[in-house]
């Protein structure tokens, strides 16, 4: 059964590092103002670079053995002015096209326009998810919102030192392995990047996420094969002006984190959840 229950979403307390212990808070690394987070990126005042230094250790789709992946960039700013823009992240649930993020970024210009940036987490529902896919389905879970919301991080950082759409695609390319073999989650990273060019550099409301997606099935990058039937029945949803939560994703939500709804969910909500996930 669809629904329109709404989930709170999250993002983790902190960011990991190399070694998977706890580094910067998330609340520090999406105030935008730290010059360097270890595992992630610093900036190089002398040689006017930014340089990515990001490695993540997993087990790869395929494989059951854990392995290391490194994502390293550098992005030259020596002829690049930085941006007169303010970012802030806005910290709640918040439901957009259906859909219920962990909060948003207001990309602040300086002539007064803002632009909302929609920030996936934890339970926060990817219509290109894959039901029964070890690391992809249709509930993000809390590596996938670290991994997501510190390329995110470091690419706004980046375009508010003056980084251009080539250097995006630098760092976008740099972090794209682990992302493939560790996440499964390419049609929102590419989604994420999007955002950032059109809330920054194009100065324009974002493209809904849902739009994204359908425009990746036409084009033929996204299968809608018998593990994406959520995303067909919410992508109709969608069109018909009311999008709803899938069944496929309830289930998972319950399955994952059915010890700590009670908590997240009022009474009411949890009859309504439990009905639907008979």
């Amino acid at each position: 059964m669809s629904g329109s229950l709404v989930i709170p979403a999250t993002l983790p307390d902190h960011f990991r590092k190399a070694d998977g212990s706890k580094g910067v808070t998330m609340d520090s690394l999406l105030s935008f103002e730290l010059r360097s987070v270890d595992n992630l990126y610093h900036i190089d005042g002398d040689k006017k670079k930014l340089f990515v230094e990001f490695q993540e250790t997993a087990v790869e789709y395929g494989k059951t053995e854990k392995s290391t992946i490194p994502a390293l960039a550098d992005i030259d700013l020596s002829s690049a002015q930085k941006r007169p823009i303010k970012f802030k992240f806005v910290k709640a649930t918040h439901v957009q096209w259906g859909i219920n993020f962990a909060g948003v970024v207001k990309v602040e210009h300086e002539d007064g326009a803002v632009i909302d940036v929609y920030v996936p987490g934890i339970r926060t529902y990817d219509i290109a998810g894959i039901t029964g896919d070890p690391h992809a389905s249709e509930r993000i879970g809390g590596n996938c919102a670290n991994t997501q919301t510190a390329i995110s991080a470091v690419e706004l950082i980046a375009l508010k030192e003056g980084a251009s759409v080539d250097d995006l695609g630098k760092i976008q390319t740099a972090v794209s392995g682990i992302v493939r073999c560790f996440h499964g989650r390419v049609a929102l990273s590419k989604w994420m990047q999007l955002q950032l060019v059109e809330a920054v550099l194009e100065k324009k409301p974002v493209t809904p996420y849902p739009e994204f997606v359908q425009k990746q099935v036409d084009s033929g990058d996204l299968e809608l094969d018998s593990n994406r039937e959520h995303t067909k029945a919410f992508l109709e949803s969608y069109r018909s002006g009311s999008p709803r939560l899938p069944a496929q994703y309830y289930k998972k939500v319950k399955a994952k984190d059915l010890a700590f709804l009670p908590d997240l969910l009022t009474s009411d909500q949890m009859k309504e959840f439990n009905q639907m996930t008979e």
